[in-house]
């Protein structure tokens, strides 16, 4: 499967946990298929692996680098009153 069909035009992969901070967004795809979206809540230094609140499942995930692809995205601009992109639906 070519991933670029996965993966948005303003996004970038991750490759260490070095390149994300708290508040990042981000897609976690294994094999292709997307399994976590949700904002980073925690990173573990030095284990390539960090936290996310993950939407999908309203639980938060600890997310390994080594064995995801994980993709930043950007978070879509919204007003105030709106829900945002990681907020799960009612």
């Amino acid at each position: 499967m070519d991933n670029t069909d996965l993966i948005e035009s303003r996004s970038t992969i991750i490759r260490s946990n070095g390149d994300l901070i708290s508040g990042d967004c981000v897609k976690a795809y294994y094999k292709g298929t997307l399994v976590y979206r949700g904002e980073v809540t925690e990173i573990a230094p030095n284990h390539e692996l960090f936290w996310i609140m993950d939407v999908l499942t309203g639980r938060r995930r600890l997310v390994d680098i080594a064995e995801l692809e994980i993709v930043r995205v950007e978070a879509p601009v919204h007003p105030a009153d709106s829900q945002s992109f990681f907020t799960l639906p009612r």
